[in-house]
């Protein structure tokens, strides 16, 4: 299943979902209050049945586990017949993995579909909770307490310390932190050089999945879409971000807007 087949099926049974709940609500006020006493007293121990709209949310979620694991190059194995050929058209391919992340279009798509309220409330908090978690574990590093902001990852660490030993190896590697608005307060930064400077080419996509599923969350937490507000975020929003040097790339960095530094 595609990225816009895997949507697709989450749009259409989000809405099955969505009237099974409210249905579910509906006859619930129905039910006189003597009869619902009647029957907890009758069957206290009897559990509550699967509703339909629980097995068609376990489907939903099933698929985007599916398609998720089909768009993640880092999960995709080649298959024997096709092993053959993977040596003449590993430039190719190897182009491809640099430039193109499947994750980020299916968390645009995903995002699109939000915005459009055409996805269940249960199955946006699914969404929100599934990719807030792999934000953390993918993107995010923490800080060492009483450091500085100094990484606290060693494999992060050595890329800053790297610029003490350029001058001797001009090719290695040298990070920096950029667009620090939240100071000495931040408590975390967003890892970009980590990834870029990978010899794997699944690692080197990394870094086009940060805004699609930047994208995503937002629109998983903004109120106009059945979030809780966008304040969840703030603390990503102002974090430093962890990238080249600009010594290393030989251009500046453009500042940011005075009036989005203010926002």
């Amino acid at each position: 299943m595609g990225i816009i087949g895997a949507t697709a099926f989450v749009v259409s049974k989000s809405e099955f979902v969505r009237m099974d709940s409210l249905n579910q609500s509906h006859n619930q006020v129905l039910v006189p209050s003597s009869t619902s006493n009647e029957n907890n007293t009758e069957g206290s121990e009897t559990q509550n049945p699967i509703s339909q709209s629980d097995i068609v949310k376990r489907e939903i979620i099933e698929v985007l586990q599916l398609a998720h694991s089909q768009c993640d190059p880092s999960q995709t194995k080649s298959s024997p017949s096709s092993s053959s050929s993977s040596s003449s058209s590993s430039s190719s391919s190897s182009s491809t993995f640099h430039n193109h992340s499947p994750l980020a279009y299916l968390y645009d798509e995903l995002a699109l579909a939000i915005k459009g309220n055409h996805v269940a409330p249960q199955i946006r908090d699914y969404i929100l909770e599934r990719y807030s978690q792999i934000l953390e574990d993918l993107f995010m590093g923490d800080f060492a307490e009483d450091s500085n902001q100094v990484p606290e990852a060693e494999a992060d660490k050595l890329l800053i310390q790297s610029s003490a030993t350029s001058s001797s190896n001009p090719t290695s590697p040298i990070g920096e932190f950029r667009y620090n608005e939240d100071g000495d307060e931040a408590a975390f930064y967003l890892r970009i050089i980590p990834f870029v400077v990978s010899k794997s080419p699944t690692q080197t996509t990394i870094p086009s999945q940060l805004m699609p599923l930047l994208r995503l969350l937002s629109a998983c937490y903004d109120p106009r879409y059945g979030g809780d507000g966008l304040g969840e975020i703030d603390a990503v929003i102002g974090c430093p971000i962890f990238t080249s040097s600009e010594a290393q790339l030989g251009s500046e960095y453009e500042s940011l807007p005075e009036e989005v530094s203010e926002e």
